[in-house]
């Protein structure tokens, strides 16, 4: 279901991710992000097929996907900026499957599946807009700052990627 994706993690939004992630392997991606902002189905769908139309209809606009290092603390800090205020959050970033946090702090407890640590550098696949300032999530503005936003054609568009890997 997608229908509280601005409230809380959605296993349909970390199970695409997962696809996201997949179809990046090649470029040793450890985590996705995705604003709930970029998630748009709000629906409830019954186990079995999820279709190219469905895939559309949650991910309804062209997402370019950056490709960065970030720190695990500038993770862990981006994770719980994006959580912090109370009602509809469009800014809160969902994590692939891989990954987890603290549904009540929202701390990062797993990334890959193994022991989250702060002071290791992860490569993290993010939506450019996010570090562009879109839903004001002043740790990735920070980041962008200091290392700057990879061009668009650095980078990966979520769609396309997700399908490919779909059609294996």
């Amino acid at each position: 279901s997608t229908k509280q994706v601005r409230f809380e993690q959605s296993d349909l939004a970390a199970f695409l991710l997962e696809k996201l992630k997949r179809g990046l392997q090649q470029h040793g991606v450890d985590l996705v992000l995705q604003n709930a902002g970029g998630v748009r189905g709000q629906t409830d769908y019954e186990p079995g097929h999820f279709t190219l139309g469905d895939l559309y209809k949650e991910l309804a606009f062209k997402q370019a996907m950056a490709v960065v290092e970030m720190t695990g603390s500038q993770i862990a800090e981006a994770v719980k900026f994006s959580r912090a205020t109370s009602g509809e959050k469009p800014g809160f970033l969902h994590l692939d499957v891989h990954a987890e946090a603290d549904t009540a702090t929202h701390e990062i407890k797993t990334i890959n599946q193994k022991p989250f640590d702060v002071s290791k550098t992860y490569k993290v696949a993010v939506q450019r807009v996010l570090l562009m300032g879109m839903n004001d999530i002043k740790p990735l503005q920070d980041f962008a700052k200091e290392k700057g936003v990879p061009d668009e054609e650095q980078c990966f568009f979520a769609k396309d990627i997700i399908v490919s890997v779909c059609m294996k």
